[in-house]
């Protein structure tokens, strides 16, 4: 028969047994199920994500924006792709505009570049989702910016795909983009876009209602030019002078009214003030040839000698 003692040993044993697979149990638990209580005091953002992950995906994008601006779009589109499965409108919509202003910006160069229409559908679709998160109300100018882009899009693709459609889509985007940046505004923004809405709606006029196209194209340029004076935007004034000229030469073709050339030489003459063969060559010859197309119509005896010099007066 065991004594009080060895009894008192053997309890004793037992419940340090006990004591000892209870504690493994919780170890195991704390392991397998709540690894986030052990590892929480590592930063989190607020969407979830920690500290480390945010800052990876803020070098991901420094990194595209780099391939971006040197040019390696093929590299710059890899990046972005590559945040696209954790990066969503939903969890991180900041984020998420850039990448979609980042991809649309590669596949519009890729376009420009190659004239190829699947880049510029592309870039089409990526701006469309910019426009998702960067909202007028919130985001004016970079809603803005998103406009200039599907616009000057939409006009390149009218001259691939010779569609009335991508021009009117071109008008519609710059028309509204001087409904945000309004000449109270922001009257740069305001000009450049009136630029573009004159090159579109001048575009327009082969398409039908020319006169009305015409007029909406002249009438751009008169915004331009309350902006863009010869003493302050001398560039800009020349390059609207140009624009302006081309208008009038497409009045004439449409009227038949000499009176539009005599005006239309009058518009290229003052950008010839500016743009020189020695400083600006490519828009220089671009205004001359212009020019040289109004002496080529131009044969009424009344005013021809007043246009066969770009420097005289009329």
């Amino acid at each position: 028969m065991l004594s009080w003692s060895m009894w008192l040993l053997i309890i004793a044993v037992f419940m340090f047994c006990v004591l000892r697979i209870i504690s493994k149990a919780r170890i195991i638990h704390q392991g397998s199920g709540h690894k986030a209580d052990v590892l929480h005091l590592t930063p989190r953002t607020d969407s979830g994500e920690t500290a480390g992950s945010a800052e990876q995906i803020k070098r991901v994008l420094a990194d595209a924006q780099k391939h971006l601006s040197e040019g390696s779009y093929e590299q710059a589109l890899s990046q972005y792709g590559s945040l696209l499965g954790k990066v969503t409108r939903t969890n991180r919509p900041e984020e998420f505009g850039r990448i979609m202003m980042g991809r649309g910006a590669c596949y519009y160069m890729m376009g420009v570049e190659r004239e190829e229409v699947d880049k510029f559908l592309k870039a089409e679709d990526a701006y469309n989702k910019a426009l998702q998160i960067y909202n007028v109300e919130d985001h004016p100018l970079r809603h803005a910016q998103v406009l200039s882009r599907l616009g000057s899009l939409n006009f390149h693709l009218s001259k691939l795909r010779k569609r009335k459609d991508d021009l009117l889509k071109a008008a519609g985007h710059f028309y509204e983009g001087t409904r945000i940046m309004t000449l109270d505004r922001d009257p740069e923004q305001y000009a450049g876009f009136m630029f573009e809405l004159a090159k579109t709606y001048k575009e327009l006029a082969q398409w039908g209602n020319t006169e009305e196209a015409l007029s909406r194209a002249a009438q751009a340029c008169n915004e331009i030019i309350k902006i863009y004076r010869k003493d302050t935007h001398p560039v800009q004034y020349a390059a609207t002078m140009n624009e302006f000229g081309e208008v009038l030469l497409k009045y004439y073709s449409f009227r038949g009214e000499k009176d539009y050339l005599v005006k239309a030489a009058n518009a290229f003459r003052e950008s010839l003030k500016i743009f020189t063969r020695e400083e600006h060559p490519e828009s220089f010859r671009r205004v001359l040839a212009n020019f040289e197309e109004v002496k080529r119509i131009y044969e009424g005896p009344a005013v021809s000698s007043k246009i066969q010099d770009p420097k005289s007066k009329i």
